[in-house]
């Protein structure tokens, strides 16, 4: 007899699937053929991991870059990236239990955030391919965290993580999160590994035949960042602080699908690790208004599960379920 297949899994599965097809649909600043020939620009292409394992994919198929083919492979990795992030988001929050109610909203919640960040957000629509795989990477190291893994398999995630994306940096705060044994030496550890991966992408990419994106951010419309002689360069620190005066906060806003200011009000009702998860969360942002545009907030997906989770725990007021201590 066959087994009934669980909604819940119809729905996740679909929902992913459905993601990742409309996100490879937004608008690409480097193409993908530009990405597998290793024609973008830094650092964007030294964040290699992703599209590194599609392009052998595509090489050992004889796949041309440009292809629907190729796309496909990409759409395949979100959607794989998705659904398991998925799974481990709900083995997380249910560890030691089970609740078909919490089931079901643990991936609404996910989901709410992505739509809202990487497919309607008008600020900034851009698709790049490790951003939903990063987003993987970082739910792989909590679960591993949370369910008891060795600490050199964590850093084998970390490793593996920080060639996709340097914001793996993000995991390292779990560990003074939960306050595990010795967390400021893991930190510290991967603090150094983290390090060392930079200066070896650094040099490894040093005769990058590719432009680089100055911290400089280029505004060719604004007066009065150019000193009334556009186009010029000024500062992302200056941008962002004029963005934010000017009106452009409202798009910062969007970020979590407006679900920070859920967990702001209801603060109290967050276990303490997730609080200091998100507490972290201000030296994140504070990074990004120096080396980023922060109303592009495609760039604060690593704090998506941590949200979700955060929230999901206000809603059943499971202040206790997740504590670490």
């Amino acid at each position: 007899m066959i087994k009934k297949i669980n909604p819940l899994y119809i729905f996740i599965f679909i929902t992913c699937f459905s993601i990742a097809q409309l996100h490879i649909k937004r608008v690409g600043i480097y193409s993908i053929q530009e990405f597998l020939e290793f024609k973008a620009a830094l650092p964007f292409q030294a964040r290699f991991l992703s599209y590194s394992i599609i392009r052998v994919l595509a090489d050992l198929q004889n796949l041309q870059y440009d292809s629907q083919s190729v796309k496909n492979i990409f759409i395949f990795q979100e959607f794989f990236s998705l659904f398991v992030a998925t799974i481990l988001l709900l083995k997380i929050y249910n560890f030691g239990k089970n609740s078909s109610q919490i089931n079901w909203i643990i991936p609404i919640i996910f989901y709410w955030q992505l739509i809202l960040m990487y497919l309607v957000s008008i600020s900034h629509p851009y698709w790049f391919p490790y951003d939903i795989t990063q987003i993987f990477f970082i739910t792989l190291y909590w679960f591993g965290l949370r369910y008891n893994w060795s600490f050199k398999y964590l850093i084998l995630i970390f490793i593996i993580g920080v060639f996709n994306r340097e914001t793996m940096i993000v995991a390292a705060v779990f560990h003074w999160a939960f306050k595990e044994k010795k967390w400021f030496s893991k930190m510290l550890i991967l603090s150094i590994i983290w390090l060392l991966i930079k200066a070896t992408l650094a040099w490894i990419f040093r005769n990058h035949p590719g432009e680089s994106v100055s911290l400089l951010h280029y505004e060719p419309y604004d007066q009065y960042l150019c000193d009334g002689a556009p186009p010029c360069e000024v500062p992302r620190y200056y941008r962002n602080l004029f963005l934010f005066i000017n009106g452009g906060v409202f798009h910062v806003m969007v970020v979590f699908g407006f679900l920070w200011l859920v967990f702001i009000s209801r603060w109290q009702l967050i276990p303490k690790p997730l609080q200091r998860m998100m507490l972290s969360f201000i030296l994140f942002f504070a990074g990004m208004f120096f080396v980023g545009n922060i109303d592009e907030i495609r760039i604060f997906g690593e704090y998506i599960p941590i949200v979700t989770l955060s929230v999901a725990s206000i809603i059943f007021h499971q202040s206790s379920v997740l504590n670490g201590s």
